[in-house]
C-alpha cells in the first residue's frame, strides 16, 4: 500500500507527537509532524521542531538504516561534529550508516526541518 494521496492542506493541523528520548537521544522535547506514511515500507515525510536549546544526538554521532533527506524550514542547527550553523534552506542527504551529529538548535528560534525517509528495498 502506497503512501495515501492528499490534497494541500495545513500540515499545522497534523498533530505533533513528542520524539523518544532513544529516537535519536534527544533533550529539549523535539516534535514529530508526520505528514505522509508508508504503512508498508516505513517511508514517511515528516516535520520536526526542535524547541530552543534542544540537543539530539549521541556523542560521536548516530547512524540510521534509512536513507534521510533533511531541508531545514526555519530556525538555525549547531552540528557539533563539523563546528558548523546552517540554517533556512541548508540541506542535506544521508545514505544508510552515515554517521552525523549530534546536533543542538538556536538557543532563540529552534529549528524546524522537513525530513524525507526512505528505507532500502527488502530483497
Amino acid at each position: 500500500m502506497p503512501k495515501p494521496q492528499t490534497e494541500f492542506q495545513d500540515s499545522a493541523a497534523i498533530p505533533a507527537a513528542y520524539i523518544t528520548p532513544a529516537d535519536p537521544a534527544s533533550t529539549g522535547h523535539t516534535t514529530i509532524r508526520v505528514l505522509s506514511r508508508d504503512p508498508e515500507t516505513g517511508d514517511q515525510t515528516a516535520i520536526l521542531h526542535h524547541p530552543p536549546g534542544a540537543e539530539w544526538g549521541e556523542a560521536g554521532g548516530v547512524t540510521h538504516v534509512y536513507y534521510e533527506e533533511c531541508v531545514i524550514l526555519k530556525g538555525r542547527i549547531y552540528d557539533k561534529s563539523l563546528g558548523k550553523w546552517f540554517g533556512p534552506g541548508n540541506f542535506c542527504c544521508r545514505n544508510p550508516g552515515m554517521v552525523h551529529g549530534p546536533y543542538m538548535s538556536d538557543e532563540k528560534e529552534g529549528c524546524e526541518e522537513i525530513a524525507y525517509i526512505r528505507y532500502p528495498p527488502k530483497a
